[in-house]
């Protein structure tokens, strides 16, 4: 059957259906199906938005991804950066990277120089400007630096060397990666002044003790102390000698100093202090089984099945 005769259109009509014939077609169909009805609009549009969600999920997802990669990648480098990185603390406000530099290039061959723990001098202005400019915040009473070497053997070689001072004022050296503070050779000191640094620590210990580190333990927000500090000694043997310093006067404070608890009296004397709210424990110190419930909760049902027996017997009299 040929197609239906329009004007200009004489070959469509002889010769059969052309693109125009396809075009009527695909109107005609689309005029048999109709218009599109809201419902299906509503379930189009739908469809087109929780695909644009997981689309924002899956990218969110790989953000995150490398995101923690990156941060992995920071740590990892770290790791091999710190056994031939030095730390220097209680270094003065007026010291710069070149006068550490100039300090510690002796002892091998320095790769960079780095300040931390730097407080500006108001909210607006970053650490780098303040570091830059020397414009800190009045809590700031010291700096903190990291000088990293080529190698390894030049970390030693600096500690070794001894005792380093800035304008009078001795500087924390240690390495790195030595951030603990062994109970052989530290002390705890508790009671001091909120506002104590580095440097009146050293100085108070200094004339009993040779000091190695100080750290004092600070508020994240307010950069201030929490009145408590640990002194490391350079000899365990000087341990005894720091002891005495204890109930001594610092900053108009009588200052605490006692031996650093170990990790496991710490665990023990919690569990002690635990005990007492635990009623059901035996006296050797081993809870008694019974089927998961705790002692206290097992004392908290039986107050109140007694209550309700009492209730219960209270209503078999009233009947």
């Amino acid at each position: 059957m040929t197609s239906k005769y329009r004007p200009g259109n004489l070959a469509a009509a002889l010769f059969g259906a052309s693109n125009n014939n396809e075009e009527e077609s695909s109107s005609s169909s689309d005029e048999e199906s109709g218009p599109v009805t809201a419902a299906e609009k509503m379930v189009i549009t739908h469809t087109r938005a929780e695909e644009q969600r997981k689309e924002e999920k899956h990218k969110e997802r790989e953000e995150h991804k490398k995101k923690i990669q990156q941060k992995l990648d920071t740590v990892k480098q770290r790791d091999d950066e710190c056994p031939r990185t030095l730390y220097v603390g209680n270094a003065p406000l007026n010291t710069t990277r070149d006068k550490i530099r100039n300090i510690f290039h002796h002892f091998g061959k320095v790769h960079s120089v780095r300040m931390r723990n730097v407080l500006p001098q108001n909210e607006k202005m970053s650490r780098r400007a303040a570091a830059q400019t020397g414009k800190f915040s009045e809590l700031q009473k010291s700096l903190t630096f990291y000088v990293k070497y080529e190698k390894e053997e030049s970390v030693g070689a600096a500690l070794a060397a001894g005792k380093h001072e800035i304008d009078g004022r001795q500087l924390i050296v240690t390495s790195a990666n030595d951030i603990k503070y062994d109970p052989k050779c530290s002390v705890f000191v508790g009671n001091l002044h909120l506002k104590i640094t580095e440097d009146d620590l050293i100085k108070h210990f200094s004339p009993v003790v040779d000091v190695n580190a100080v750290r004092v333990v600070r508020d994240r927000n307010s950069h201030e102390g929490i009145g408590i500090a640990f002194v490391r000694l350079s000899d365990p043997t000087l341990l005894k000698k720091a002891l005495t310093l204890n109930g001594s006067q610092l900053l108009g404070r009588e200052i605490r100093v006692t031996k650093i608890a170990k990790k496991k009296n710490r665990s023990a004397n919690n569990g002690r202090q635990g005990k007492k709210f635990n009623k059901g424990d035996r006296k050797d110190g081993k809870n008694n089984k019974h089927s998961g419930v705790l002692p206290r909760s097992k004392n908290i049902n039986k107050k109140f099945k007694k209550r309700t027996d009492k209730k219960d017997n209270k209503k078999t009299i009233m009947s």
